[in-house]
Parts: C-alpha cells; sequence; structure tokens
C-alpha cells in the first residue's frame, strides 16, 4: 500500500478507486493503455464492474462466473 503513496490509513488505492469512481480508473487506464501499450490496459474485471455500475465489493460475483 505504502508504496503507491497510498499510505495503510487512508485506504489504499481501491479505496481511492471506489472513492473517486471506477469510471476515472477505468478511463485512466485506458489512456495509459493507448499510450504506453497494452500492459497498461485495463484488466476486465473493472470494465464490467464500470459497465455493470457495481464497485469492487460486487468483485466476486464476475469472478464466479
Amino acid at each position: 500500500v505504502n508504496g503507491y503513496g497510498f499510505p495503510a490509513h487512508t485506504g489504499g488505492p481501491m479505496f481511492w478507486g471506489e472513492q473517486n469512481g471506477l469510471d476515472r480508473v477505468l478511463a485512466t487506464a485506458k489512456a495509459l493503455g493507448a499510450k504506453n501499450g497494452q500492459r497498461w490496459r485495463p484488466a476486465r474485471l473493472l470494465e464490467q464492474l464500470v459497465e455493470s455500475g457495481k464497485g469492487f465489493l460486487d468483485a466476486g460475483d464476475f469472478l464466479k462466473k
């Protein structure tokens, strides 16, 4: 957590993503992927969560499919 600039007491990057909108995280990941290659493209799970209006707490539902 601390390695990404998110001290543990702030909840970490996933908490930040939830609070600021996964759509914003997805847009940033897509922009980074376009600029820096496939390694930076967003995970399909993130795309599915945004498409369905869900959050990280719902990720398990998608992983079971």
